[in-house]
């Protein structure tokens, strides 16, 4: 499931990649904050995983790790 998240996250900003002439650069410099943030979640929750447990196991991480930074 990592490595899928990371992959979506990844294609998702490609796609985006051509938005990025419409926005200001202090916006898009925010959204390259937010991918980098994202993917620094996610490999940091699957880090308190073992290899072997489940994708929920790793959604369960992430939402937990994610709430108690708000």
């Amino acid at each position: 499931m990592q490595t899928q998240l990371l992959h979506t996250i990844r294609d998702e900003f490609d796609h985006n990649m051509g938005q990025q002439i419409y926005v200001s650069s202090e916006a898009w410099t925010l959204v390259m904050n937010a991918r980098e943030s994202l993917m620094r979640l996610v490999n940091g929750a699957a880090t308190q995983i073992q290899p072997s447990e489940s994708g929920m196991q790793l959604a369960q991480v992430l939402i937990e790790t994610y709430a108690l930074k708000k």
